[in-house]
């Protein structure tokens, strides 16, 4: 579906709908312990932002923006290969929330706002439709 970028593609693992089964999927088949994992519907997360996020690491499994002091996003991530465990755990329960994910694995939760010159009210604004992208083309 996606080989018109010229990255490699890799089948889900397991079939299903959900995220989890992508981290997975790449988690098991990627050659460094530590992965970015960016949603292809976020095109404001800048690369300082998640330079940041790696700065940030101590030895966490998962590492998540939280931005307005409640919305982590769990698709703007660093991961880990150490938490392939807990993810193979859920996955054999048929739990596939990544908010399960997030309270079972060791998890580092960054609060950003404006006060990170990197980040701004659109950061994680999510293009999903026509009229999202409407609605950003003005911006």
């Amino acid at each position: 579906m996606y080989q018109f970028t010229g990255c490699e593609c890799w089948p889900d693992e397991r079939p299903s709908i959900a995220p989890i089964i992508g981290i997975y999927t790449c988690l098991k088949r990627s050659e460094t312990s530590t992965n970015i994992y960016l949603s292809c519907d976020m095109p404001f997360v800048n690369s300082v932002l998640l330079s940041w996020m790696l700065s940030q690491s101590k030895n966490q499994d998962i590492i998540l923006p939280r931005h307005h002091q409640k919305f982590i996003e769990p698709l703007c991530g660093i991961y880990n290969q150490s938490a392939l465990p807990t993810i193979e755990e859920l996955i054999g329960k048929e739990n596939y929330s990544l908010q399960n994910l997030v309270t079972n694995a060791k998890t580092l939760v960054l609060d950003i706002d404006s006060s990170h010159g990197f980040y701004n009210e659109n950061t994680f604004t999510n293009i999903n439709t026509m009229q999202d992208y409407n609605n950003i083309s003005v911006l």
